[in-house]
């Protein structure tokens, strides 16, 4: 069980992958700790001294130190510094026992593996804690950046479509509106009729490009809200949708008065023009 808690761990993990980069700051911190647990270790149970067993409750002074490595570096580190300390202990504590009380040793190390036991379940329990939590934290800051990422390329997306499209509809809405001002006496209702729809189809497209800009572009809303009076609105969007539609005439609308809303008057005018077409 000592075996499969103190070593195994050190094992494992370094035969994992280990390309950890450290930064200057980390190496002196890490130097500082070991520099620490050596210092601790020495004085607690007497590797370089074997003169008297260490004090039961002076082996709690090493705790503080595999919490700080455990909180501050990686597992792999955690149990690195606790095999090191066991390394430590296990002499030390032989050492004095054979010094101090020969032939009573066994006791000694039977309660020391039950130390290093303890010690380091919550040692490594607490590392892989902190693991976790950085792992899910950098898996946030990834996605984070991602989807900033995909905002802004949805962002210029828009405003590509936008540009590019606005000539071409503004192009359409302007000749079909001289053709039914120069033209009119010349040409039959029907004709008139589908130049007014045509005008009708390319003011349409104008007004969704500009609230494809407003409402994909982050940070900016679009558009404050108002109380808006539905009823108006709806009439509004069936009258768009008879004007706009091949077979908008065909259907014959009835609205009733409605409650007003709260909301923003082009995008719920949308929403009752893709209904009311659909």
């Amino acid at each position: 069980m000592g075996g499969a808690l103190v070593v195994a761990p050190v094992l494992l993990l370094w035969a994992g992958d280990r390309s950890t980069r450290w930064s200057r700051g980390k190496v002196a911190e890490a130097a500082i700790v070991l520099v620490l647990l050596l210092a601790v270790g020495q004085g607690v149970f007497g590797w370089l001294v074997p003169d008297v067993p260490p004090a039961q409750p002076l082996k709690f002074l090493c705790l503080p130190l595999l919490a700080w490595v455990a909180y501050r570096f990686d597992p792999r580190s955690a149990a690195t510094a606790l095999l090191l300390l066991a390394a430590i202990a296990v002499s030390g504590t032989l050492r004095s026992e054979l010094a101090a009380r020969p032939g009573e040793h066994n006791r000694s190390l039977g309660l020391l593996q039950i130390y290093l036991a303890v010690t380091a379940v919550g040692t490594l329990a607490l590392a892989a804690v902190v693991s976790e939590r950085s792992r899910a934290e950098a898996s946030e800051h990834a996605a984070f950046a991602e989807l900033r990422e995909a905002i802004a390329e949805l962002e210029a997306f828009s405003h590509a479509i936008s540009h590019d499209l606005r000539s071409p509809i503004a192009a359409v809405f302007n000749y079909a509106t001289l053709l039914e001002e120069d033209a009119r006496v010349k040409l039959d209702g029907e004709s008139v009729r589908l130049i007014q729809r045509m005008r009708a189809s390319a003011a349409s497209a104008g007004q969704l490009l500009d609230q494809l800009v407003k409402f994909m572009s982050a940070g900016h809303p679009a558009g404050e809200t108002h109380v808006v009076d539905m009823t108006a609105l709806a009439r509004e969007a069936c009258a768009e949708v008879v004007v706009g539609m091949e077979d908008g005439a065909t259907v014959q609308f009835e609205v009733h008065e409605l409650p007003p809303a709260r909301g923003i008057p082009q995008l719920l005018g949308r929403v009752l023009h893709n209904l009311l077409s659909n």
